[in-house]
């Protein structure tokens, strides 16, 4: 799941996205993705700055 999310948010912030929508087949891991999001962003945050937002942007519900 965290090379998803690394995947997702790395197109997002290349491409200057400020939102995005996933649809997942199961409601267990459409819950497991939004509660791992803000980790994986404060990874991604600490490790390039410049490129992704802090992880004080980053929501998930």
């Amino acid at each position: 799941m965290a090379a998803i999310q690394t995947g997702l948010m790395r197109g997002a912030a290349e491409e200057r996205i400020r939102r995005v929508l996933s649809f997942h087949s199961r409601v267990g891991e459409a819950e497991a993705m939004a509660a791992a999001v803000p980790a994986v962003a404060a990874a991604l945050a600490g490790d390039d700055p410049e490129l992704y937002p802090s992880a004080c942007r980053v929501w998930a519900d």
